[in-house]
């Protein structure tokens, strides 16, 4: 009776552990999402980024001018490459329903609120029997959902709402879809079409779906299932592969050794953005624990993560045959995407949790909790400085297209002027007022010492001339193993040897200092708005030059951008 009593206790103290643990992980999640939103509403501007113009603002300008309800229907899944954006269509009416102008920041809350979807869905991959452990490992691994590897989508409304609507959209489909009754699997192919029509790898939802239903047995399901992937794919993407297939839908060509490295690299992806091969080793080691997921590790026990392992192997595979041909940098380089990694790291994490026994899962919660706390600790310190130079260059591309017309665009700077001006015209969007929070910056005095030089490291990104204002972007350095020399001021050099010295706004450069593997040069970026009423009257021909200095021998080294000024 004594030992009854003692191993009751025991069990109910490991249960009263565990649901310790489920709570730390509940909170967890909370703050990590509560962090993640606070820099995005931080860090996002309302104003267009590349494909926005086309996608939000071309679209809407299509849409007032088509005739007829059918027609304005029809264009809502009018194909945008090889993708189908419904869902980026029909958030644009609801805040332009809600506002009555478009209001970008909105478009990019939207898109972000499918990551709290998705934090809520994950944890249906496991059992309905699961355990306090078990829900405490599902919360941890959902807080990595608010890390900020993808920090490139994270304040891109064209990004965010296909990229992550997508996985949200195939979750819940397959969990809706698991259920017996007719109305949950009716529910789950309008889910997994919605998928289909919200990003070109989101029809395979209807795969995934269908793998839920053959390994429950209901075979009479997977196959009509099957029948409409085949019908949904032949509709929306038979186009597109067609021109892959001819060679025509891509940049180039790859080999197979080159395509396999891609998809190795994407899978892993999330592990390093430094290291081919850190990045290849871990996504062989995902791609090995979703393999066995998928094909035999949870059919009977749970066939839901088993289609959700499917769903992401097949996506790895489709992006990696479009953007292979691109180079294999992309694969962990291009930072939107790097959702689709962690999908594969939380996945196979849960995967392995469900598989250990039962008196392991407390210890493998716990050590999941400390894996993602750590995880999001180091994401946020890697790359929130990404962020605020996402920030500047939004706020620099309103900027530069309140004065000079030219900015971030896509396809090109004229087609996005059209747009602009159109969108502006028909009210759908609001730019704000010229001049608003412009700051000229003042002369500086140029060091008697200083010397001209050719070269150095000078590297202007954006040189805009108008009538009134030139705009200079940019960064400069010179360093030694002893000291680094910062720019201080743009310097106008005339032929005749004038000098004209503006301080420049000097920004944090994350990029430089991460590309140069030197934390020194983080503060090496400038940026210069001047009236041309600071400059010569006459025509003349000036180099433009960048004074470095806080270093023993400040020099101007020159770059190879000419202007000349005239004013009438």
């Amino acid at each position: 009776m004594e030992t009854t009593t003692t191993s009751g206790s025991s069990q109910s103290s490991e249960s009263a552990s565990a649901a310790f643990l489920a709570a730390g992980a509940f909170l967890l999640l909370l703050a990590a999402g509560s962090v993640y939103f606070y820099r995005v509403l931080a860090y996002s501007v309302d104003w267009p980024n590349s494909d926005d113009f086309d996608i939000f603002l071309g679209y809407l300008l299509r849409s007032e001018s088509t005739t007829g309800a059918a027609q304005k229907f029809l264009l809502l899944f009018a194909p945008h490459n090889e993708h189908r954006v419904l869902l980026n269509r029909v958030f644009s009416h609801l805040v332009l329903a809600a506002n009555g102008r478009l209001d970008f920041v909105q478009l990019v809350i939207l898109g972000n609120l499918a990551l709290v979807c998705s934090a809520v869905l994950l944890p249906r991959l496991l059992p309905n029997s699961k355990s306090s452990a078990d829900t405490a490992g599902a919360f941890a691994l959902s807080a990595l959902l608010f890390s900020y590897v993808f920090y490139e989508a994270s304040v891109w409304a064209t990004a965010s709402i296909p990229n992550f609507w997508v996985f949200t959209l195939t979750l819940a489909a397959i969990v809706s879809g698991s259920g017996r009754s007719r109305s949950a699997a009716a529910a789950g192919v309008v889910l997994s079409v919605l998928a289909a029509l919200t990003q070109a790898n989101g029809v395979f939802s209807l795969i995934a779906l269908s793998w839920v239903w053959w390994n429950q047995g209901r075979r009479a399901k997977a196959l009509v299932g099957a029948v409409l992937f085949i019908v949904v794919f032949a509709c929306i993407h038979l186009t597109t592969l067609q021109k892959l297939v001819a060679g025509s839908g891509s940049s180039g060509e790859t080999n197979l050794f080159d395509y396999l490295l891609f998809c190795l690299c994407f899978i892993g992806g999330a592990a390093s953005e430094h290291s081919l091969t850190l990045c290849a080793f871990f996504g062989g080691l995902l791609t090995g624990v979703l393999v066995w997921l998928a094909v035999g590790g949870t059919r009977k026990l749970n066939p839901i993560l088993s289609a959700f392992a499917l769903f992401l192997l097949l996506t790895a595979a489709v992006n990696a045959l479009g953007r292979a041909p691109m180079g294999v940098e992309l694969s962990y380089a291009t930072p939107r995407y790097a959702l689709v990694s962690l999908m594969c790291v939380i996945s196979a994490a849960l995967g392995v949790l469900l598989h250990l026994p039962s008196r392991f899962k407390p210890a493998a919660a716990a050590l999941l909790m400390l894996f993602s706390a750590s995880y999001l600790l180091w994401s946020w310190r890697e790359f929130e400085p990404q962020f605020t130079l996402r920030q500047e260059l939004l706020s620099d591309s309103r900027l530069t297209w309140q004065l000079f017309e030219d900015g971030l665009a896509h396809p090109t700077p004229e087609h996005a002027r059209q747009v602009l001006l159109d969108s502006v015209e028909a009210g759908f969007f609001k730019p704000p007022a010229e001049d608003e929070n412009i700051a000229i910056e003042r002369p500086a005095e140029v060091p008697p010492g200083a010397k001209v030089v050719e070269g150095g490291i000078v590297q202007l990104e954006q040189v805009l001339s108008s009538e009134r204002y030139l705009w200079i972007k940019g960064w400069a350095f010179n360093r030694t193993k002893e000291y680094v020399c910062k720019p201080l001021a743009i310097v106008l050099v005339g032929k005749d040897g004038e000098r004209f010295a503006f301080r420049t706004e000097i920004q944090k450069r994350a990029d430089v200092s991460k590309h140069h593997s030197d934390k020194r040069l983080l503060e090496t970026g400038l940026k210069l708005l001047v009236t041309k009423d600071r400059l010569p009257d006459r025509l003349t021909p000036l180099r433009i030059g960048v004074l470095l200095a806080e270093c023993p021998r400040p020099v101007i080294a020159l770059s190879r951008h000419r202007i000349g000024v005239s004013k009438e």
